[in-house]
């Protein structure tokens, strides 16, 4: 049997989990990103930042420039 044939077997248990994390290096994140959408799997809006993220964003780079801790 190959790994596939036990997704049917173990689906219902995965989301009885909590689903599966999928791990990428990060220099292939974007590419991932793109199949999953490409599968079905995501959409375009679960990947896109919030107004609200962004603005705490600011405030913290905001706070850092004050501190002079830059990345």
């Amino acid at each position: 049997m190959y790994p596939h044939e036990y997704t049917s077997q173990v689906y219902s248990y995965t989301y009885a989990v909590g689903g599966i994390k999928l791990q990428v290096q990060e220099e292939d994140a974007q590419r991932a990103i793109e199949l999953l959408i490409e599968g079905g799997f995501a959409t375009k809006e679960d990947y896109e930042i919030s107004e609200s993220t962004k603005q705490v964003v600011r405030v913290v780079e905001k706070i850092q420039s004050f501190f002079g801790k830059k990345k």
